[in-house]
């Protein structure tokens, strides 16, 4: 290699070891109470957890099942787009493409389909009307509380 080559291999180095070890500004959401998959009031003592901590926690895993699900379906189409573009031809491998993208999709459509049963079961159980622009599986007022307040 020449000298030239050599040097611009080594400003190239340098440049991006710089701006790779130089702190960059971190912008994610500060902890907040009652952002937990176990909710505050079960924290560390039992006898204050009750039914309604347990439907709490059941939310909470939902929500985190859906917020991964977007990614994993679109993990899922990249993955079945690649077997089918890179088959070169072979029958077999683009029916598993073809089958890994209807699998993504219809997986998808399973949860989906499941989120709106739960929807309006929840909004037909608790006597609210249901014109779905509320979504009552993710609304921060306590359907699921036993008070009769």
């Amino acid at each position: 290699m020449s000298k030239k080559t050599i040097l611009i291999y080594f400003l190239f180095f340098i440049v991006f070891s710089v701006f790779f070890t130089l702190p960059s500004l971190v912008q994610a959401e500060p902890w907040t109470p009652g952002k937990n998959l176990i909710p505050d009031d079960c924290r560390g003592n039992a006898e204050d957890c009750g039914v309604e901590d347990l439907v709490q926690v059941a939310i909470n895993v939902f929500q985190l099942i859906l917020g991964v699900l977007g990614s994993l379906t679109l993990l899922f189409f990249v993955y079945g787009g690649f077997v089918w573009v890179l088959s070169r031809g072979n029958q077999q491998m683009i029916q598993k493409g073809k089958d890994i993208l209807t699998g993504a999709l219809v997986g998808m459509s399973l949860v989906m389909a499941s989120w709106v049963i739960v929807n309006f079961v929840i909004a037909a159980l608790t006597g609210v009307s249901n014109d779905f622009s509320t979504i009552y599986l993710f609304d921060t007022s306590s359907w699921w509380s036993l008070d009769d307040s």
